[in-house]
């Protein structure tokens, strides 16, 4: 159980803005999607509260209650790193919540993305040594049509921080993040809005057909898309991807990349790969955005291991 449950939909505000202090303490049951405070019924909202907690938990959470809104709160990690609001558990998904306008200081992280649908977070601060990130999505269990909009950030070392595979985030307009990065997974499905933190694991997750964005940097492993119809889509505008490991295409499969000058990385986009690399007959579509002259050279794939490339493209280069 909580220190606080919240077991009706009623509207809990604090007459002047963070004026009220809620101090929970421990005993309750947090392996069973408790929190300090605990919404145990569907379109509760909690307004305006100044919220601390010592214990190394969730100080606030949703367990499987629906259309929520935790708003306007400034919510605090005395010591112990606990987690702001937890967002569902792991028998239950959350529907609807709405956490907007909320300051975060001094946690783990601000929200804890457990099992949720539709969950809206707007407009927050995450300020002051999150332990992984303002924003961690726990990726054991399901989560779908999350949206980040808005929130700002300041020594949070992510804004969001992914483990292994996503669901659907979309994100907008969050800013200024000061010490802090956006997300921690580079790789992105363009289809469905999933992050990544490997290539391979983006790829196996894909639909025939779907086109996976690879920012920047170097990724470690195999990457192998010949189960799939792939579109490989590398670099930010363009840049340059590091596979360390092999890299094997065939002809379902497609790299897509932008090509505004001779040089690798800042003119083109580029695959570097430390191990043998197959085509396999993949098409290779170049999008040229500069006036090309006659004899400009173009190296989509540095290969810096000791095997010749095996394979051509589907163009015969």
């Amino acid at each position: 159980m909580g220190n606080l449950e919240i077991t009706k939909d009623i509207t809990l505000k604090s007459k002047n803005p963070q004026g009220a202090i809620i101090q929970t303490q421990a005993g309750f049951n947090a392996g069973g999607g408790y929190g300090g405070i605990t919404f145990l019924a569907d379109g509760a909202t909690l307004d305006g509260f100044k919220i601390e907690q010592s214990v190394a938990q969730a100080i606030i959470h949703t367990h499987d209650a629906n259309d929520v809104s935790i708003l306007n709160n400034h919510i605090i990690g005395l010591s112990n790193a606990p987690r702001g609001i937890d967002v569902g558990y792991g028998a239950s998904n959350s529907d609807n919540v709405l956490i907007q306008g909320n300051i975060f200081e001094d946690l783990y992280s601000g929200v804890y993305v457990n099992q949720a649908t539709n969950l809206t977070i707007d407009g927050n601060a995450f300020n002051a040594d999150m332990g992984d990130g303002g924003i961690v999505f726990d990726g054991t269990w399901p989560y779908d049509n999350i949206m980040v909009n808005n929130n700002s950030a300041d020594n949070a070392d992510f804004l969001m921080f992914v483990f292994g595979s996503s669901g659907s985030i979309t994100y907008n307009n969050n800013n200024p993040l000061i010490n802090t990065e956006l997300i921690n997974a580079g790789i992105r499905n363009i289809n469905t809005n999933a992050y990544y933190l490997t290539i391979q694991e983006a790829i196996d997750a894909a639909t025939d057909g779907d086109r996976i964005a690879i920012g920047g940097g170097t990724y470690m492993g195999n990457v192998d898309a010949t189960a799939k119809e792939v579109i490989l889509v590398p670099g930010t505008s363009p840049g340059c991807v590091t596979i360390d490991g092999n890299f094997t295409l065939n002809n379902d499969d497609a790299l897509e990349m932008e090509v505004n000058g001779t040089t690798a990385c800042t003119g083109y986009d580029q695959f570097t790969v430390t191990g043998d690399v197959t085509i396999g007959g993949a098409i290779l579509d170049l999008t040229i955005g500069y006036a090309a002259m006659l004899g400009d050279q173009y190296n989509p794939i540095n290969k810096t291991g000791p095997n010749p490339i095996s394979g051509q493209f589907s163009q015969g280069l």
